[in-house]
């Protein structure tokens, strides 16, 4: 059947090796659920510098935007400048050299033309210059937005890091408590006890109640359950789901 079993008396459980093992599997569950919160941290410190990065991002593609419209204006400048220059040049070159009427209504007409698209480009470039304003006025707000959200996720990540600082020293705590109970188990036990944990997620002992084993909740034979409590100085396992067993129920 295996090492011996476990056990009681006036609701007490007798076996010292039993009594450490479940010290020993209390502070390995508490161990598991402190790592368990400890690794939910990288995922939180990810989300919140994806958040930053976003906020950043966001302010970036208004700021990129302000410097390309900002050259589309200066480029309508210099397209209108190239416009009045060309006007110039056709009224000195005409200057006196325009001998009929004709000739005449053909300047008009052409420097009209290029009047024309000074007027047009001049138009989109105040158009331009007023969604640089707008969307100056726009990010001067952004940023003062982000700037408090931004303070609010630093301050978050300070808590993330003084929690995780917490939780550490807690295991550590928990680390040297379980070295002192280790060395007090049966090795030959304890071992056992680490491979049931293993294989069990962490839960390697199982108490008995009714006759009832709580873990799998499968009834003991009525011969085990017989050779248990008259035997509380030996180890028993679960027949169906392998566990060590104990119980601290009453005669």
């Amino acid at each position: 059947m295996g090492p011996p079993a476990i056990l009681k008396t006036n609701g007490e459980i007798v076996n010292q090796d039993i009594e450490n093992l479940l010290k020993l599997q209390e502070i390995d569950l508490e161990i598991q659920s402190l790592k368990k919160e400890l690794n939910k941290f990288p995922d939180e410190i990810l989300k919140v510098n994806e958040s930053l990065k976003e906020l950043t991002n966001t302010l970036t593609i208004k700021e990129n935007r302000i410097k390309d419209l900002e050259l589309e204006i200066r480029k309508k400048e210099k397209d209108t400048d190239s416009l009045r220059s060309q006007i110039s040049d056709i009224r000195a070159k005409s200057y006196g050299n325009v001998k009929t009427n004709k000739e005449y209504q053909a300047l008009l007409k052409e420097i009209d033309e290029l009047q024309e698209k000074i007027d047009e480009i001049e138009e989109k470039a105040l158009e331009d210059m007023e969604k640089v304003e707008d969307l100056k006025n726009s990010l001067k707000e952004d940023k003062i937005v982000m700037a408090e959200k931004e303070k609010k996720m630093k301050e978050k990540l300070k808590n993330i890091e003084n929690s995780k600082k917490f939780l550490q020293s807690e295991i550590n705590k928990l680390e040297e408590k379980r070295k002192d109970i280790e060395a007090d188990i049966n090795e030959e036990l304890l071992n056992k006890y680490k491979i049931l944990k293993k294989k069990n997620r962490g839960i390697a002992l199982a108490e008995i109640k009714n006759e009832v084993c709580q873990v799998c909740r499968i009834r003991l034979r009525p011969q085990l359950y017989i050779e248990i409590i008259s035997n509380p100085e030996k180890v028993f396992y679960c027949e169906n789901c392998g566990r060590i067993l104990y119980t601290r129920e009453e005669d």
